[in-house]
C-alpha cells in the first residue's frame, strides 16, 4: 500500500518490506522492518516525510546502525541515508581553514581520514568511532579529546513536514550525547558543514594511527557492539562503575560484558534484544545499589514491545 501510494507521488529510492532490520545495527540481532525507505534524494525525501505526516505515521530514522537496539518486534517504517546521501566535497577554503560539506549518510571514518590525509584538523578525536556523520551529529558523537560540535559550522536540516532549513552553530544546543536546535524544533539531519584548521597531513595521520592503536587496546572494536553502552556520570567513568562491581564478562543469553571494557556489552550467537536489555538492567541495578547512581544508556532502544 505504502509502496504504491509514494510510487504514484513520484518518489524514487527503495522501498524494502518485511525485512530483518536487526543485520544493518551493529548488534545483529534480529528485528522486523515493515518498511525500510532509501530516499534516493532530497526530493524523494520530501515527498516522504509529507506524505507519513498526511498519514499520521510515525518513522525512525537509522544511521549506521551503530549506535541502535532494536527491539526483536522491530518498528514500521524505518528511513536510511546511507546508500543515497553520503557525498562530501570542499565548499570554501581560506589560508587557514576549510569549509567541508557533507551529507548525512557518509561514513565518518571515512571522513575522518579523508581530512587526516588532506591535513584538515578536527576530527581526529572521533578515530574509531563507527557510525554516519547525521547519526554522529545527532548523538554529538566524541570522546575526552573533543566532539563533533566543535567543528560544525552549520547544519542541514528538515522538519517534519518536509520542508528544508538551516541551522547555524549559535542556534544549536550541544550536550553530552545530544544535540537540540534553540527553538527545540523537531527535525531530520541532512547534513552539515564542517570548519577545519589545516595543517600538516603527516602529522595528523601519524597521530591518527596512534589514537586508533589506542582504541583498540583498551576497547573491543572486533565484537559486535553499539561501543560504549551507557553515558558517564559526571562523577566517573560508567566503564569504571561497572568494573567495580564485578560484571565484567557476566552474560545473559547471548549478552556479555565485555572483560576489556565494562561500558561495552558483547552480541554474541544467538543474542537477542531481549538478552541486551535484560543485562542493561541488571548493570544498571548492581551500580545503583553500590553507587547510588543511575546509569542512563548512550545507545538508542526503539522498536515496538
Amino acid at each position: 500500500m505504502i509502496k504504491k501510494e509514494l510510487n504514484k507521488l513520484d518518489f524514487k529510492g527503495n522501498i524494502l518490506t518485511d525485512i530483518d532490520v536487526g543485520k544493518t545495527t551493529a548488534f545483529k540481532t534480529k528485528a522486523l522492518c515493515n518498511y525500510f525507505i532509501e530516499p534516493f534524494d532530497l526530493k524523494s525525501l520530501s515527498i516522504l516525510v509529507k506524505y507519513l505526516k498526511k498519514k499520521n505515521e510515525d518513522f525512525f530514522i537509522l544511521g549506521g546502525g551503530y549506535n541502535t537496539l532494536i527491539k526483536t518486534n522491530g518498528i514500521k517504517i524505518i528511513i536510511s541515508f546511507k546508500r543515497f546521501f553520503h557525498k562530501f566535497g570542499l565548499v570554501k577554503e581560506t589560508k587557514n581553514e576549510v569549509y567541508l560539506n557533507v551529507q548525512a549518510g557518509a561514513m565518518l571514518q571515512k571522513i575522518c581520514w579523508h581530512c587526516a590525509i588532506k591535513g584538515y584538523q578536527g576530527l581526529n578525536s572521533l578515530i574509531g568511532i563507527p557510525g554516519t556523520i547525521g547519526g554522529a551529529v545527532f548523538m554529538n558523537a566524541g570522546t575526552k579529546k573533543g566532539d563533533i560540535f566543535s567543528v560544525i559550522e552549520e547544519v542541514l536540516l528538515m522538519d517534519y513536514s518536509g520542508e528544508q532549513f538551516k541551522a547555524a552553530k549559535n542556534e544549536i544546543l550541544p550536550s553530552y550525547r545530544e544535540l537540540k536546535l534553540k527553538t527545540d524544533k523537531k527535525f531530520i539531519i541532512l547534513g552539515c558543514t564542517l570548519k577545519l584548521l589545516k595543517t600538516n597531513s603527516e602529522k595528523l595521520v601519524k597521530e591518527a594511527k596512534k589514537l586508533l592503536v589506542e582504541r583498540k587496546n583498551s576497547q573491543p572494536l572486533n565484537e559486535k557492539s553499539c561501543g560504549c553502552f551507557f553515558k558517564n556520570p559526571e562523577s566517573s567513568p560508567a566503564g569504571m562503575l561497572i568494573d567495580k562491581t564485578g560484571l565484567k564478562d557476566k552474560r545473559i543469553g547471548g549478552a556479555r560484558v565485555s572483560n576489556l571494557h565494562g561500558n561495552f556489552i558483547i552480541s554474541e550467537e544467538g543474542c537477542t534484544a531481549l538478552d541486551i536489555i535484560k543485562l542493561k538492567e541488571l548493570i544498571q541495578k548492581k551500580v545503583k545499589n553500590k553507587f547510588d547512581l543511575t546509569l542512563e544508556p548512550e545507545v538508542k532502544i526503539v522498536g515496538r514491545d
